[in-house]
């Protein structure tokens, strides 16, 4: 697995994640204030904003999903609590978050049309990624 970290004119900063409103052109910018690890995900509703399927949100179905033989089973999996498609090519690197919390970063589409999504727990990024403050 490869991550690569963007931004453009200083923006995003550390500490903040973006959160568009689906009928607003103009970036907006949700400050986070915390994060929250792998064992108190499961059950959690989570929004992220994603380049192609924009603002979307659904439901911490699994904590430990296998995504196969290259990585061990410490994947998130979301599912959509309401038919949207969660994930579409374009959205990787999209931030995961429950309010002002951090929960993780976008990785791919799953289940039975690829309308759900799986995200990579905010503890298992790099550190030198400084997207979290405090």
């Amino acid at each position: 697995m490869d991550v690569q970290y963007h931004n453009r004119n200083g923006l995003p900063t550390p500490g903040t994640a973006i959160d568009n409103n689906p009928n607003d052109s103009t970036p907006n910018y949700r400050i986070i204030t915390g994060e929250t690890t792998r064992p108190f995900m499961y059950g959690d509703y989570v929004c992220k904003f994603g380049r192609t399927t924009g603002y979307t949100c659904g439901i911490v179905l699994s904590t430990a999903h296998d995504i196969g033989s290259c990585c061990n089973a410490t994947w998130m999996y979301v599912g959509s609590d309401n038919g949207i498609d969660l994930s579409q090519p374009g959205d990787s690197g999209a931030p995961w978050y429950s309010g002002s919390i951090a929960y993780g970063m976008h990785f791919d589409s799953a289940g039975s049309g690829g309308r759900d999504a799986i995200f990579w727990g905010i503890e298992f990024l790099p550190n030198d990624f400084d997207v979290i403050t405090g």
